[in-house]
């Protein structure tokens, strides 16, 4: 996935960029245990803001690369909340959507978030990009190796990954009769799903393998707090490079099972 470009935009009555609106939004979403929406956040751009009533309060709109549009758009974040009107009427409070009120509580005090709007971020795509639509149509839903972003899917043994590190990585973990590893296989917490590059079940412990580049790049805030995810249920998680992975895949599962047995 492309890095988030850096807006330099500024708040036109502070002066607070809206590179610092949007650090400070998403790390009062991750306090308010909404940790998909906020790595979401990291990942989107403010684009554009207009002021009302001398800019007492504003409007937020945002850039969000594909893959996050349907979290940060999702109702529990993103919708207005409704009430009735005095003839039992239902209609939208303004400003009272859960990024709103986010935006409000790091904005200038007198300055309220009346809307957010959220549109899908056009990012660089791989030339054979039809290919890999037409491949994920063809094969129905998957919890394994679905596609990421502009990520390039690589197929060995009948499995996807996405890189030549991985399948480097998978060719030395099948020749061990005594490691049973799942890659690139969705889970799922809540309603969140995540993906990790290789998870490993070896002598009773389940530990997991990332591989950092290619897909991962400019996906730090979203590798932190995936990895949460895992680290609450008490699983190990190591990160490797890329560049070493491939170039020396049997020294990195050996450290990384050597590494793994040392957990409690």
């Amino acid at each position: 996935m492309a890095e988030p470009k850096p807006n330099p935009g500024k708040d036109r009555v502070t002066g607070i960029s809206w590179d610092a609106l949007l650090a400070a939004a998403s790390r009062r979403l991750v306090k308010l245990d909404k940790l998909d929406a906020a790595l979401a956040l990291a990942e989107a751009t403010i684009v554009r803001m207009v002021g009302h009533a001398d800019w007492t309060s504003v409007e937020v709109h945002l850039e969000v690369p594909g893959d996050h549009f349907d979290v940060l758009t999702n109702p529990d974040v993103y919708a207005n909340e409704e009430e009735l009107n005095d003839f039992g009427n239902p209609y939208e409070v303004h400003g009272s959507s859960v990024l709103a009120r986010v935006f409000t509580n790091v904005l200038p005090t007198g300055v309220e978030c009346a809307d957010v709007e959220a549109k899908i971020r056009n990012d660089p795509i791989q030339d054979d990009w039809r290919e890999q639509v037409r491949a994920s149509s063809e094969s129905g839903p998957t919890n394994q190796g679905r596609p990421f972003g502009t990520s390039r899917i690589l197929t060995y043994a009948g499995l996807n990954y996405r890189s030549r590190a991985e399948v480097a990585i998978a060719k030395v973990l099948e020749q061990s009769e005594d490691i049973l590893f799942l890659p690139n296989c969705s889970s799922v917490s809540g309603k969140v799903q995540k993906e990790p590059d290789f998870m490993i079940f070896f002598r009773q412990r389940v530990g997991i393998l990332e591989v950092d580049g290619g897909s991962h790049l400019g996906r730090m805030a979203d590798d932190s707090l995936r990895d949460s995810y895992f680290q609450r249920q008490g699983i190990f998680i190591k990160h490797y490079p890329s560049e070493r992975c491939e170039s020396d895949p049997a020294v990195v599962v050996k450290e990384f099972l050597r590494l793994l047995l040392k957990t409690p």
